[in-house]
């Protein structure tokens, strides 16, 4: 995984003068402002049901759709009762939001920022290094992986000054819109920018959050979790990933 993500990063840097903004697909939900007591919607068509038994749908939801779970007990069929932002009510399955399960386990990557790990996949804190500034954290077993990277200068954002924000070239253009795209939300008093990109030589999948905190802004350092994962991956490990990349996000105050 850290190879894959130095093989990018080298792109980003020779092709520095290209700038270009990543718009979202359909289906993305296009707020840039969440609760923070909010988990989230982690893939795309997500069914709510009016009930925790029926197949009846109530509708569908987006990607980054924000949900108030009323309920973390998951049912027969792995759903849990969950509130929407406009008061109504319904059940999704959990596998398809980023509400971490009970039996998973908390991993720190270091005193400030942390991630969530199942409890059966045995990961260990390894390749810690500082280089150029970089100070990089990987939690890996050969199944998942995560990094935590501080201070990435030259990562997939870089901030000009307040008011303009540009991303760095790491998306292709063309291809796969759902695997080429990028999205800007405020989170507690963190401005997070989330990227899905395939630039990379044997097209595995990037996903990241990079991370500044706001009264930081203008000190142009990033806090950045990322994961890397082949596109044949099935779906039942994909969204353990992302859960694992989103679970990220609780450490964040």
């Amino acid at each position: 995984m850290y190879n894959r993500l130095i093989i990018t990063i080298s792109g980003f840097i020779v092709s520095i003068s290209m700038i270009l903004y990543a718009v979202a697909p359909d289906g993305i939900n296009s707020s840039n402002i969440y609760n923070d007591l909010s988990v989230f919607v982690i893939d795309f068509d997500v069914k709510l049901y009016n009930d925790g038994e029926t197949s009846k749908e109530k509708q569908i939801l987006n990607y980054f759709d924000p949900l108030i779970v009323l309920s973390d007990n998951l049912n027969k069929k792995g759903r849990i009762k969950v509130k929407l932002p406009d008061g109504s009510e319904g059940w999704v399955e959990e596998k398809y939001t980023s509400l971490i399960p009970k039996d998973w386990d908390k991993k720190q990557f270091n005193e400030e920022y942390f991630c969530y790990i199942q409890s059966d996949q045995k990961m260990n804190l390894i390749n810690k290094e500082k280089v150029n500034e970089w100070i990089r954290y990987e939690y890996e077993n050969g199944i998942y992986g995560i990094e935590y990277i501080k201070n990435l200068k030259l990562g997939y954002y870089f901030i000009k000054n307040q008011n303009e924000k540009e991303i760095i070239i790491g998306i292709k253009t063309g291809g796969n819109k759902k695997l080429n795209w990028s999205k800007e939300f405020n989170f507690k008093n963190y401005i997070i920018y989330y990227m899905i990109t395939t630039f990379d030589p044997d097209n595995y999948i990037t996903e990241s959050f990079d991370i500044i905190k706001k009264n930081e802004s203008e000190a142009n350092i990033t806090y950045s979790f990322c994961i890397s994962y082949s596109p044949s991956l099935p779906l039942k490990n994909k969204l353990i990933q992302r859960k694992m990349l989103f679970s990220s996000l609780q450490s964040l105050k």
